[in-house]
């Protein structure tokens, strides 16, 4: 699944901005840095 498909809140770039970095999988975060605009 690509992270476009993905729900609005559901991409991991949205729920960083909301619940912080520490609710987040290591996969999560990783993601959320590779996520092009």
């Amino acid at each position: 699944m690509k992270i476009r498909d993905l729900p609005l809140d559901g991409r991991p770039r949205e729920r960083l901005a909301k619940y912080c970095a520490e609710a987040l999988s290591n996969g999560e975060l990783l993601a959320s840095l590779s996520e092009q605009k």
